[in-house]
């Protein structure tokens, strides 16, 4: 790994409650992306894993708080986190959080009833900026935590 940052005090400092700042994951899902990024071949219970470029050098952008305390994130603190990331040399970002897309006249080029990514659309500047400047931005579909994959009726 050759960057580690973290976001929290940006939400701790919204929700009032003390957090843990540093980037250690809290949770597994970090940890487990990487491995699956970049991972050095390892031999688990069952087979030999390793991450599809066991080369790279990773950057980990902490944007979720501790669980119980501050679970969400905000549209700044993710596009602070795409900028850094950018400004830092990243080829890639994987996001591998999300929402269901959500419906309604929020995006007057399109009909009502087409689904739009409220995470795009947050700041869509900022993502456009970085894209343009090399940075591919891959995002889950349907990656909605514990609830799964879920859309309006």
């Amino acid at each position: 790994m050759i960057v580690a940052r973290s976001y929290v005090s940006l939400l701790a400092a919204d929700s009032g409650y003390p957090d843990d700042t540093s980037p250690r994951d809290r949770v597994g899902h970090g940890t487990a992306a990487a491995m699956v990024a970049a991972g050095v071949q390892h031999q688990a219970p069952l087979a030999t894993i390793s991450g599809v470029a066991p080369k790279a050098y990773l950057g980990s952008y902490k944007i979720f708080g501790s669980p119980g305390v501050n679970d969400s994130t905000y549209p700044d603190v993710l596009a602070a986190a795409l900028e850094d990331a950018y400004t830092d040399g990243m080829d890639i970002v994987n996001l591998s959080m999300g929402a269901p897309a959500w419906y309604g006249a929020e995006d007057t080029a399109l009909p009502a009833t087409t689904a739009r990514d409220r995470l795009a659309m947050s700041r869509p500047w900022r993502w456009n900026n970085a894209v343009q400047g090399g940075l591919m931005v891959v995002v889950s579909a349907g990656n909605d935590g514990l609830r799964g994959s879920s859309r309006p009726p």
